[in-house]
């Protein structure tokens, strides 16, 4: 919901392993900052996740997307409609 962790880290390890296959990016309902632990396990794996910033949806208001892939229960159901995507794919594990 933040863009602080999960969807930080997902995005830092499709730029890494997937590098000019495609554009990858994160936001969230109510984007914060990036959480220095998720910088601190990515850079364990050596890919530096330090220069990502926290996003809104509304910086990619009315763009389409190939895939979209939901981190955590509340954006799978709080996605806003401006956020069009081919496919959908949960990837949260609930409590």
């Amino acid at each position: 919901v933040g863009n602080s962790s999960r969807s930080q880290i997902a995005e830092g390890y499709l730029q890494f392993y997937g590098i000019g296959k495609a554009k990858y990016c994160s936001a969230g309902l109510h984007p914060t900052k990036v959480h220095p632990l998720a910088v601190q396990v990515m850079a364990e794996d050596n890919i530096d996740i330090s220069q990502q910033k926290s996003k809104s949806f509304e910086a990619f208001k009315n763009q389409h997307f190939d895939y979209v892939l939901s981190m955590c229960e509340e954006i799978t159901t709080q996605l806003p409609d401006y956020i069009s995507a081919d496919q959908k794919l949960d990837l949260y594990v609930p409590d």
